[in-house]
C-alpha cells in the first residue's frame, strides 16, 4: 500500500459533479467574453467622441478665423473664444504667439471619478494637438492649438 494514490476518474464523476462544473466552465467563458467585449466598446465610443469634439473644436477655431477680419475688438474677441473652452472635458485651447509663447489657455473640467491612473491609460489613447494657424489680424497671436485629452472622457465612460 505504501504505493498506493487515489486517482480522480472524471468518469466516475456523478452526474450531478460534471454539470456543475460544465455550468461554472461556461460561467467563467462568458464573464471572460463580456469583458473582452465591454473593453473594446468602451475604446471604440471613447474614440468616437474624442473624434467628434477633435471636429467640432476644428470647425470653431475656423469659424474663429472667419470672424477675426470683421471684428472691432480682435483680442476680446479671442479672449472670449477661449473662455467658451472653460469647462469642458475633452477639449483645451490653447492661443501661441509667434516665438511660441502661450499667450490664453482653457481650464479643463475636473476629472470624473478616482479610477487608478493605469485604467484610464488602457482605455483612453495618448491626447493629441492639432495646431491652427490664425490670420495676422490677431498679431501677435498667430496660432490657436487645440488639445484633446482623453482621460476625463475615460472616466466618464466608467462611472
Amino acid at each position: 500500500m505504501a504505493g498506493w494514490r487515489p486517482r480522480i476518474d472524471v468518469t466516475s464523476m456523478s452526474l450531478k459533479a460534471r454539470l456543475a462544473s460544465t455550468l461554472a466552465s461556461a460561467f467563467v467563458a462568458i464573464v471572460i467574453i463580456g469583458a473582452v467585449l465591454t473593453f473594446f466598446q468602451a475604446r471604440d465610443n471613447i474614440h468616437a467622441e474624442l473624434q467628434a469634439a477633435r471636429s467640432v473644436a476644428s470647425n470653431r477655431v475656423a469659424q474663429l478665423v472667419a470672424e477675426l477680419p470683421a471684428s472691432q475688438d480682435v483680442y476680446g474677441k479671442l479672449a472670449g473664444f477661449v473662455r467658451t473652452f472653460n469647462g469642458d472635458r475633452r477639449v483645451k485651447i490653447v492661443l501661441i504667439d509667434s516665438v511660441g509663447v502661450i499667450r490664453d489657455q482653457s481650464v479643463m473640467a475636473k476629472g470624473y471619478g478616482a479610477l487608478p491612473e493605469w485604467f484610464v491609460t488602457l482605455l483612453a489613447p495618448d491626447p493629441t494637438v492639432t495646431v491652427m494657424p490664425l490670420t495676422t489680424v490677431s498679431a501677435p497671436i498667430t496660432s490657436a492649438a487645440i488639445i484633446v485629452d482623453p482621460s476625463n472622457e475615460a472616466r466618464r465612460c466608467l462611472v
